[in-house]
């Protein structure tokens, strides 16, 4: 097998990535992720690691929580309209990010976060498959159904 060094990661064959970090400037592996579950990481990014969303990413998806959840009861009730105000956007790169759908949005926000932020992020990942957890605080793997409590 031959590891190929990319930013601080170890790749193979596209389909594992070992991150790395140094305590007492001893490498060792913090987690294993399988990338053949790309959904699973967008999805578990795009709820849980929001934080490391840029500002235009953010006001993204309060615009899309405006449109969705605001507009239908703006012009009934006053909170909603106040709510709808506040969160919509008229901002060209907002409406440029949500342009082909929310799919799409979350997918790029992910791919962008897993690039610039993996050494950062903290994905709850199995010991055993190295496949992404449900949650955060999930202790099965969906995958392998390996417990690790």
């Amino acid at each position: 097998m031959k590891f190929k060094k990319i930013k601080n990661r170890l790749v193979l064959n596209r389909k594992v990535i070992v991150i790395l970090y140094a305590t007492r400037h001893i490498p060792r592996p913090l987690s294993v992720i399988r990338m053949e579950h790309k959904e699973d990481i967008i999805e578990y990014i795009s709820i849980y690691c929001t934080d490391f969303y840029n500002e235009l990413e953010k006001k993204a998806m309060r615009h899309y929580v405006a449109q969705v959840k605001f507009l239908p009861y703006k012009d009934r009730v006053e909170k909603m309209t106040i709510a709808y105000n506040r969160d919509s956007s008229n901002d060209s790169e907002v409406l440029k990010l949500l342009k082909n759908g929310i799919q799409e949005f979350h997918r790029n926000a992910a791919e962008r976060v897993l690039n610039e932020h993996l050494c950062e992020l903290t994905l709850n990942t199995c010991p055993k498959c190295g496949g992404i957890a449900r949650t955060p605080t999930a202790r099965q793997c969906r995958y392998c159904n390996h417990n690790w409590r």
